[in-house]
């Protein structure tokens, strides 16, 4: 085998010295280590995603947090929209607030949050307020809502939101939480205080919610319209009109281990043939 010899100049000698082969590939490999570190510095971050209204967010994203002032743009039902499958969307405690005015809670409009025909999604780590809804989820398979507070949304002037003998789920609405077709949804460490009504289920079936606080609405905590073999425990449903509302068509449903104190209706099951 043979090397190329390489000189270099020694100063204190003030004559030439050879290099062996084995200092040769030791400086040369130093030399390619210090070019990639410093193409590795010079590389730019990558540049958060940043919410704005109108968005859709159809990839998983974990945002950093911020307190966001968004009101829906107009045609738009929603601050944003969520679509897709198998997405992680954290949104590490951001706030979504609107920017009307909090001490009027009768003139908030528009939703906060629109998932759409999706599976497999699951939203945590969420804050929403003044809004005259939090989350409305239209036929999304495997929804999954984890630590998500949604307060200080639409509501009236008194105190009363029910009326006495209400016929449908347009009677429950708007709602800080909105589930219509969402089966197999899992929702779990809600808060959900001050608004219309809490949470309101529409034909929603094999679902879970557990040990959430779903208080101080001037409506119902919880809502239930043809939807069957859901599993609701532990959770808190205290301080609203009517704790728990189960309406015809909702049958085959675990209810376990709920409080429901300080209201005027703890449970509240509308009767009927398939009830």
């Amino acid at each position: 085998m043979r090397f190329q010899v390489v000189w270099a100049f020694d100063w204190n000698r003030e004559k030439s010295l050879p290099l062996n082969a084995m200092q040769y590939c030791t400086a040369s490999s130093f030399l390619v280590l210090w070019v990639l570190v410093g193409l590795l510095a010079c590389q730019s971050e990558p540049t958060p995603t940043v919410l704005r209204a109108g968005m859709v967010i159809d990839q998983s994203v974990t945002l950093s947090p911020d307190t966001l002032y968004l009101d829906p743009l107009p045609g738009n039902s929603a601050v944003l929209t969520i679509t897709g499958e198998d997405l992680v969307i954290d949104f590490n405690g951001t706030v979504l607030r609107s920017s009307a005015d909090p001490g009027a809670p009768d003139r908030f409009r528009g939703w906060a949050i629109r998932v759409v025909e999706g599976r497999n999604i699951d939203l945590r780590n969420l804050r929403v307020s003044g809004y005259r809804g939090g989350i409305w989820a239209q036929e999304v398979e495997g929804l999954r809502l984890r630590f998500c507070e949604l307060s200080n949304l639409y509501r009236l002037p008194d105190t009363v939101a029910l009326p006495p003998q209400p016929q449908s789920v347009r009677d429950f609405l708007p709602a800080a939480l909105y589930l219509q077709d969402c089966p197999a949804f899992l929702a779990e460490e809600l808060t959900i205080h001050h608004a219309r009504h809490g949470l309101v289920l529409e034909r929603c079936n094999s679902g879970k919610l557990f040990n959430s606080r779903i208080q101080f609405q001037q409506g119902a905590g919880v809502a239930l319209f043809g939807s069957s073999r859901n599993w609701l425990g532990h959770n808190g449903l205290d301080w609203n009109q009517v704790g728990l509302y189960v309406a015809v068509g909702s049958r085959e449903n675990t209810i376990a281990y709920n409080s429901a104190t300080h209201t005027e209706v703890g449970l509240w099951i509308r009767g009927g043939e398939n009830a």
